[in-house]
């Protein structure tokens, strides 16, 4: 397996990617499968004209990243427009990607987007080793539950929610069949070395909970019988006060404040906690929030601060280099998806956060997005979460 990442900057999307046609040509492979990730205002006509040509003959997937995205060891589009590429030569492995709107049935659209990716990988009937989704935000736990279903709970599937820079709906997903918003596409990968993977938010309980008395969907209307709002509030030392009076916005301001949902028993554990990234307090004393929280879930409120974030990144990248290298494996390459929130609570120090995650994976090849939701799995749990970074690694042989 040869890995390779590549970018531009220019700012015509046609522009763009003639650069990366240029650069995949002098890279010499002849890829099986890539990752394509654009900021929302590149040409989705320009990249649709781009996927399946001469350039870049193999199945793709991807979609758009919220101000800039991870290529190689900076962030690139930041301050403008950004492409970036991932190829990934492997002759001895297979790869599929398919892809369908998400339409009024996301498990529906989940499996006509699994099926269409194994018909394309050459492997109908066989369990990938692990699938790679991307998504518009919305129905992520849908999706995950229905290809978990597919799959099984011994396949981990990974990926992220689509984003764009204003969380306006600008967002769109990448398939080799085409550019689309309101879709799913799903990669199956059964790549000829090893995978490795991990999973997690650089945030610790702070001791605060309560159960979930009433709950619909994405809105979380009861914390022990008490309004969630009120309870919330206590919990940020009186952060929301105005903000549970009236209703109103609270992106930014909670995201220092996420709310965790255990995944597993092992209460010793700080890793096992998927997040939900509260975004709205409704009049009514409701929390909004990106992840579904379920009556009976135990809420509990998290704490961090830009240095633990920071120092999760590296641990999220040591965790799946370890897999590999428990192996005798070196890595060819790897892929990050990088919660837009979580780089919002960093700021400038997103870029601290990053060289942890090169540091750990030694220098190689990466190219990654930062979304509005993530997906990965905890232990053996596929999961949806808020506030994550998830590093997949793959192997040499």
């Amino acid at each position: 397996m040869r890995i390779r990442t590549m970018s531009s900057t220019l700012g015509s999307t046609r522009a763009a990617l003639e650069n990366l046609g240029r650069q995949i040509a002098e890279s010499g492979l002849a890829p099986d499968f890539a990752l394509l990730f654009a900021t929302a205002d590149h040409d989705r006509t320009a990249i649709a004209g781009f996927l399946g040509g001469p350039a870049l003959a193999c199945p793709v997937l991807g979609g758009s990243s919220s101000n800039g995205l991870i290529a190689e060891r900076a962030i690139v589009g930041e301050n403008g427009s950004g492409l970036g590429l991932m190829l990934v030569e492997d002759p001895e492995g297979s790869y599929g990607v398919g892809g369908a709107p998400l339409g009024d049935d996301p498990a529906g659209a989940a499996r006509a987007a699994f099926r269409e990716a194994t018909i394309d990988a050459g492997q109908v009937g066989t369990r990938p080793d692990l699938l790679w989704v991307y998504q518009s935000p919305g129905h992520e736990e849908a999706v995950v539950a229905e290809l978990t279903r597919l799959v099984g709970s011994e396949c981990p599937i990974l990926g992220g929610s689509s984003a764009d820079n204003t969380i306006g709906g600008d967002w769109f997903e990448i398939a080799h069949s085409g550019v689309a918003g309101e879709s799913v596409v799903v990669a199956a990968l059964y790549p000829s070395g090893a995978v490795g993977h991990s999973f997690l938010g650089g945030f610790d309980p702070s001791g605060k909970s309560a159960r979930v008395t009433r709950a619909a969907g994405r809105a979380i209307l009861e914390l022990d019988g008490r309004a969630a709002a009120a309870v919330y509030n206590e919990w940020a030392d009186g952060a929301f006060l105005e903000a549970q009076r009236t209703g109103a916005n609270v992106l930014t301001r909670s995201v220092r404040f996420p709310l965790g949902i255990r995944v597993d028993a092992d209460e010793a554990s700080v890793t096992n906690f998927r997040l939900l990234h509260p975004a709205f307090i409704g009049p009514d004393g409701s929390i909004q929030s990106f992840a579904n929280a379920a009556a009976g879930d135990v809420l509990h409120c998290m704490a961090g601060s830009q240095l633990r974030i920071v120092r999760g990144a590296g641990d999220v990248a040591r965790e799946a280099a370890a897999v590999l290298r428990s192996m005798g494996r070196g890595i060819a390459g790897a892929v990050v998806v990088f919660c837009a929130g979580a780089r919002m609570a960093l700021g400038d120090h997103t870029g601290k956060a990053l060289d942890q995650i090169h540091r750990e994976l030694g220098g190689a090849p990466v190219i990654g997005a930062f979304t509005f939701g993530e997906q990965g799995a905890i232990r053996t749990t596929n999961v949806h979460g808020n506030l994550m970074v998830s590093v997949t690694v793959f192997g040499t042989r």
